[in-house]
């Protein structure tokens, strides 16, 4: 079917009156395309920030992500409200999603140039998911939450 032009014709449905009343619009050619599939470059684009843990991230269940890039990729899309607390130096919760869609709520702050990801409440961020040092984790904002990927 891609590449193969059709013609479609369009009726005027807004006239007034009976069905002999309605007016064909001229036909259009339309063409269907079918998009190229997504190289492996693309896939990793859509996942800006790429971090790989560290034993002292794994042993105290945080994750730290330089301020740069969480400035340019993360925070232009996050709440208002949100944003607002980490202006002021506050404490912002907000959700993140692995690649199994497992939720949890987290605390991000602010802390000597670096935006910290840590637990909340009992929750945990790394350990529950058995995370270790040298593993790379690739960060986005969606939707309304942040979401990461685990790779190698």
């Amino acid at each position: 079917m891609a590449g193969q032009a059709r013609s479609l014709t369009y009726y005027d449905f807004m006239g007034v009156g009976s069905e002999s009343d309605y007016v064909p619009l001229p036909a259009l050619e339309l063409e269907l395309v079918t998009p190229p599939s997504p190289t492996p470059t693309d896939r990793e684009n859509i996942w800006p920030i790429k971090r790989v843990l560290t034993a002292i991230e794994v042993h105290d269940d945080v994750l730290y992500m330089e301020k740069d890039a969480f400035q340019t990729y993360i925070l232009p899309f996050m709440p208002q409200a949100q944003r607002n607390k980490l202006a002021k130096g506050l404490i912002a919760d907000i959700a993140v999603k692995d690649e199994r869609c497992v939720f949890c709520l987290t605390k991000l702050y602010v802390y000597e140039g670096y935006y910290v990801l840590t637990k909340y409440r009992s929750q945990t961020f790394i350990r529950s998911r058995e995370l270790v040092a040298g593993q790379t984790l690739w960060l986005r904002w969606i939707n309304g939450y942040m979401e990461f990927k685990v790779v190698g």
